[in-house]
């Protein structure tokens, strides 16, 4: 009979213990399902205006004469303030990817992302075309 209850009283132990340490990872995780997606405070036609990369970026671009657009891909996470950290460069042929990052966190508010009304950490993917024309 002690064996049982000492048995017993190590797995309530432990589930706690577990427990405890899922709740604490959850703070931190980015969470990929969510309710509404993050985006730019205003929304995303007045965040490209605001950005007007293509003249913030006019001196650091040397292209061929004959390229007409420049397609750069980001992916970066949305904090719950809204801050963006973690950028990771997917798509950059001219090496700009990092003023165009440091721009857009310069330039624009963003609106976290939410899951069952909370607000969460989130990646997004922003794929850029500037036009050089």
């Amino acid at each position: 009979m002690k064996i049982v209850i000492f048995i017993a009283l190590f797995f309530l132990a432990s589930f706690k213990v577990l427990a405890q340490s899922e709740a604490s990872d959850n703070q931190n995780k980015i969470t990929c399902y969510i309710k509404s997606n993050a985006r730019p405070k205003g929304g995303f036609e007045e965040f490209k205006e605001k950005l007007n990369l293509r003249d913030a970026l006019r001196d650091k671009i040397q292209r061929p004469l004959t390229l007409k657009f420049i397609l750069v891909k980001i992916r970066f996470v949305v904090e719950k303030d809204g801050s963006l950290t973690n950028m990771t460069v997917l798509d950059d042929k001219l090496n700009i990817a990092n003023d165009v990052f440091e721009i857009i966190k310069e330039k624009s508010v963003w609106e976290p992302a939410v899951f069952n009304e909370k607000v969460v950490r989130s990646n997004f993917t922003l794929p850029i075309k500037i036009a050089l024309d």
